[in-house]
């Protein structure tokens, strides 16, 4: 259980809570569950939105190949600073 709570932690949390909103309790539990809903959502939506931005094509992974006929550039030996 998160925060180590044990049955009766939660027991006594659970009085506490009839006690404090008594009637409307079941108002308080449907608008928390609410809440965490639109929160999931907006999350949802937002990770989306992050990962349709990120979105790499994935078709073109590898460099392509270079042509038949290249040949990579000769090295100028007097050129300071190349090495």
């Amino acid at each position: 259980m998160p925060f180590n709570l044990g049955f009766l932690e939660l027991f006594v949390l659970a009085l506490v809570a009839i006690v404090v909103f008594g009637g409307q309790l079941p108002d308080v539990a449907r608008k928390v569950g609410r809440g965490i809903t639109d929160f999931k959502r907006g999350m949802n939506e937002q990770l989306s939105d992050i990962k349709s931005d990120l979105d790499v094509d994935t078709s073109v992974t590898e460099d392509p190949a270079p042509p038949a006929d290249w040949e990579p550039p000769a090295q100028d030996d007097d050129c300071p600073g190349m090495s």
